[in-house]
């Protein structure tokens, strides 16, 4: 017999997700991708659990956290739990972080075995949907017994994540059919092309992407409810319609080459340690979401700051508004907002204006309690000697990969997700929110620590000093953004107190920064208008122990042609 309060446990994750989602330069079908990935668990296995003999809830689970939070003098952990639903014989006990979990209430007397043979099928069930629905996409599952009583809640969670680990680890699922050499290929995935498209393209290709614009369609329908435009705007719905000038533009006035988009991917900070110390499924759930609603809260509010731009006229000189009939294309387009993690992609020139956007309000926003807060902070003082601490307030950091509008998208993907990567680094002792940028010109390597080798490596020092701080606390020797945007009016816009530099003399300064220091002595020597009296003002000491110098002054150059300067000011 099953003890009380413990219950059959399905946790089921998603696997590759960035690599199924972003497989194609068609940003239609990776947007499809992406809502596929969601309805897995938001609809696919509501369907199978509908079909099942299964007695469950009407009341979603976060209509049910919200109650709940709403009422902390009766605080039942699961709806299954609460008197008067005996009748109730599972539960979605919560969505988020790419994983659900599920409860089955044992039967009378029934043994543990026999309630682990019903979780089996169940994600049998789901993992046939899946296949059918969702072609291409690999999934996990880890089930078990669940305690969900206070005490041992958090350990017998923590056994099925370790437990999904290990099948992520040891479990390669084969989602596709094999390439037999005798069938035509899909010209975006290189899968078997089983699936023909027709009217004016008639063409042949994968289950997978006939799914994901299939997907797109629908998802169409449903995305207008979750962000609050004004009718005359809607987002844009291909890399083309972005606003990005080109050769093409040959009228305008700044179109000399700007063929450029930026892809960016924001994550959050240190989640998994937030979540790790939630002592219950209420806690755990009220979390999620808090965050999905702080993110989404944060992505309309970068929407709503897009279209006052628009209105005042400034984008005007450096983008070129697509219109569709009577509304205005906006030059952003999101492909994941889901928990913590969003990715979206936009014109080159505003990328890093709207990473900074979402980051600053994201991160005024509460998501830990005091109690909370404290776990949180007493366990990392016993295991980190008291150097890192973590914040009340949301953090998250940001990658931003200027790739040409030809580059492949998922190469671009991955250049973002180590930018990121490499901001979370710089920002894990003070959990501040930081974002670092790398321009590729052509078809160059998306990997950042070959692209950090080939063009920072400088005689003086490093010519990248990202990652920048956006919000929060950093070290000592972490570089504000507003610092860099101080060192770009400098050299682009002048001050009250200092003439612009002529744009020979920048880019000499390019030159020279890659040179020794004989040849930045001489610069600025015969450039007074930088005002800098030696060479170490062009350098900061990013370590006192190594020596390691770097210099914000490349990056403001390379940035030039990839922001607008009125939003530039330091």
């Amino acid at each position: 017999m099953i003890p009380k309060n413990q219950f059959g446990a399905i946790l089921l994750d998603t696997r590759s997700i960035q690599k199924y989602v972003f497989s194609c330069n068609k940003l239609k079908t990776n947007i499809g991708a992406s809502f596929l990935v969601d309805r897995i668990f938001t609809n696919f296995m509501k369907q199978v659990l509908d079909k099942s003999e299964l007695a469950i809830s009407e009341k979603l689970w976060e209509a049910y956290t919200r109650e709940k939070e709403n009422k902390p003098e009766n605080q039942v952990e699961l709806q299954m739990l609460e008197k008067g639903n005996e009748n109730l014989t599972a539960e979605i006990a919560y969505i988020g972080g790419g994983n659900m979990l599920i409860l089955l209430r044992p039967l009378a007397g029934e043994a543990e075995k026999s309630i682990l043979a019903r979780c089996k099928q169940l994600v049998r069930e789901w993992s046939l949907k899946v296949l059918m629905m969702a072609p291409g996409l690999k999934t996990g599952a880890a089930i078990g017994l669940l305690d969900v009583s206070p005490e041992h809640f958090k350990s017998s969670l923590d056994t099925l994540y370790k437990q999904l680990k290990v099948h992520q680890n040891m479990i390669l699922p084969q989602v596709d059919l094999p390439y037999t050499g005798l069938t035509l290929t899909c010209d975006y995935t290189g899968k078997v092309a089983n699936e023909r498209v027709w009217g004016d393209e008639n063409r042949w290709i994968s289950a997978e992407v006939a799914a994901k614009e299939q997907a797109y369609r629908a998802f169409e329908e449903e995305f207008s409810k979750t962000i609050n435009l004004p009718p005359e705007y809607e987002v844009a719905s291909d890399i083309q319609d972005l606003g990005y000038l080109s050769g093409k533009n040959s009228s305008h006035e700044n179109s000399s080459g700007e063929s450029y988009i930026c892809v960016i991917h924001i994550d959050g900070n240190n989640m998994g340690v937030k979540f790790s110390h939630c002592r219950g499924m209420q806690e755990r759930r009220a979390l999620s979401l808090k965050i999905a609603n702080i993110v989404k809260d944060g992505f309309n509010n970068l929407l709503q700051d897009i279209v006052a731009d628009c209105k005042n006229g400034s984008y005007k000189k450096w983008l070129r508004l697509v219109k569709d009939g009577e509304k205005t294309i906006l030059p952003i387009r999101p492909i994941i907002i889901g928990g913590d993690d969003v990715t979206f992609v936009c014109a080159g020139r505003v990328g890093l204006l709207y990473a900074q956007r979402f980051i600053e309000y994201v991160s005024k926003q509460e998501i830990l309690n005091k109690d909370l807060l404290e776990a949180v902070n007493q366990s990392n003082q016993k295991d980190h000697s008291g150097d890192k601490r973590i914040n009340s307030t949301m953090s998250c950091c940001g990658g931003i990969a200027i790739v040409p509008a030809t580059y492949p998208f998922y190469r671009a993907y991955e250049l973002a997700e180590q930018l990121c990567d490499s901001a979370k680094k710089k920002s894990r002792k003070y959990d501040g929110s930081l974002i670092d940028f790398a321009v590729l010109h052509g078809q160059m390597t998306p990997q950042l620590s070959q692209l950090e080798r080939q063009n920072y490596r400088a005689p003086m020092g490093f010519l990248h000093a990202g990652p920048y701080l956006v919000a929060g606390k950093g070290d000592s020797d972490t570089e504000k953004i507003d610092d860099l945007k101080r060192v770009y009016t400098v050299l682009f816009s002048g001050t009250l107190s200092q003439k612009e530099i002529a744009r020979n003399k920048v880019k000499q300064l390019r030159q020279v920064l890659l040179q020794n220091r004989h040849s930045q002595t001489l610069f600025l020597e015969h450039c007074s208008e930088m005002k800098l009296e030696k060479v170490e003002d062009l350098w900061t000491l990013r370590n006192e122990e190594s020596g390691e110098l770097v210099t914000p002054y490349m990056d403001a150059i390379e940035l030039e042609r990839f922001v607008i300067p009125e939003f530039m000011k330091g």
